[in-house]
């Protein structure tokens, strides 16, 4: 990957972040985003700044991935023009463009520096292409509401509605709020229209599992909109099942990361499909491992599917299909002659032919030979 040139088009000469920008963009855009456009706009004004994406993830503790989606996500608000190679597309340039007050409008405004945006690939690039057509799907933030305006917040400060579950929030999270976490907050209760009990939820789930802090709270309550929660019983419910994904990663020893949508059909097939107990899914799991030394969901998938198929409900059935199994084995061992697998080392078998001696010819030719060696032997001395 080359290097990037960064230009500025906007007026300021120093490093400026503008208060739209804050006011409209970062609310609602993620964290790393936000980490990553900052350090562009820092990367105008230092001496000899011309980063690669390998720098900029490695500097900001990202991968590659993440910032590519973060420059995506910039040029679909309008607020970054990216210029890309005519063969390969890959990213040769980024250009700050002006910041727009209401980033709803983003997409809609004609301007030169949006006429500059270079076409879009046909193909999906096998290399690092950051065409601004992103090759995935937008950003699901792009088409949420945008927050309330500061005029908003100031009149729902004043409710005591308002007021009682922005306290439950502080205690969630052990802290005052922010103006920047008031206006996450206020933004899932007014824009996204939230009940209060939703949102006390929202932070709640999020200390319990050991994040109470406004960037992983927006993160989830992004989420759950995206899933179309709007109420507690659904988030708790969602919870459940999500609880259930990660109990069964932990029976395969799977750790670190969320699972895949393959992953969540597979044991949401096991569980609701199936009917399948956590037991049962242990037993599948200690097996997979045991066959294949790996946590493989698609080998525990068959051994589940026939366990189904076979009309298995509990352990015990599973005891009894272990037993009929091998019964089946031994069964066709014997009908097909063959020798059993273990055998008694005192017992003769296969094409060895077993012979009757006489002891008695025996003793008298050990004799004779004896006599003749002793006989020899006497000549010689002699």
């Amino acid at each position: 990957m080359g290097f990037l040139t960064i230009k500025d088009s906007r007026l300021a000469s120093v490093t400026l972040v503008s208060d739209d920008f804050i006011d409209y963009y970062l609310p609602k855009a993620d964290g790393e985003y936000v980490k990553v456009y900052l350090y562009l706009l820092r990367s105008i004004h230092r001496n000899n700044s011309e980063p690669t994406l390998a720098k900029i993830a490695a500097d900001l503790s990202l991968d590659e991935g993440e910032v590519t989606k973060a420059l995506r996500y910039w040029s679909d608000q309008g607020l970054l023009n990216l210029s890309v190679t005519e063969k390969k597309h890959l990213l040769s340039g980024i250009e700050f463009l002006p910041v727009n007050q209401h980033p709803e409008d983003a997409g809609e405004r004609e301007t030169g520096s949006a006429q500059k945006q270079p076409e879009e690939p046909k193909e999906k690039a096998k290399t690092e292409a950051v065409a601004p057509a992103a090759q995935e799907k937008p950003a699901a933030s792009a088409e949420r509401p945008t927050g309330p305006s500061n005029t908003r917040i100031r009149q729902l400060c004043e409710d005591k509605k308002v007021e009682e579950m922005l306290y439950v929030v502080e205690q969630y999270i052990g802290r005052p709020l922010s103006p920047t976490d008031m206006r996450t907050i206020l933004y899932f209760y007014d824009s996204l229209h939230f009940p209060v009990d939703l949102v006390e939820y929202l932070v709640e789930y999020c200390a319990d599992k050991g994040h109470p802090n406004v960037n992983y709270i927006r993160k989830v309550g992004l989420a759950w909109y995206d899933e179309g929660i709007r109420t507690t019983e659904q988030a708790k419910a969602q919870s459940e099942i999500n609880n259930r994904y990660f109990t069964i990663f932990s029976r395969f020893g799977i750790s670190g990361r969320n699972p895949i949508p393959d992953e969540i059909n597979r044991m949401k097939k096991w569980l609701d499909d199936y009917g399948f107990s956590m037991d049962l899914i242990q037993e599948a799991a200690s097996r997979t491992i045991a066959q294949t030394s790996k946590p493989s969901l698609r080998y525990a998938d068959k051994i589940l599917t026939e366990w189904h198929k076979a009309g298995v409900r509990t352990l015990d059935d599973v005891d009894r299909l272990d037993r009929e199994h091998e019964k089946n084995k031994v069964n066709k061992t014997k009908s097909s002659g063959a020798a059993p697998s273990r055998k008694d080392p005192r017992s003769f078998s296969g094409n060895f032919h077993e012979r009757d001696y006489n002891f008695s010819d025996l003793e008298k030719q050990l004799l004779s030979s004896q006599n003749k060696a002793e006989n020899s032997q006497d000549k010689k001395k002699d």
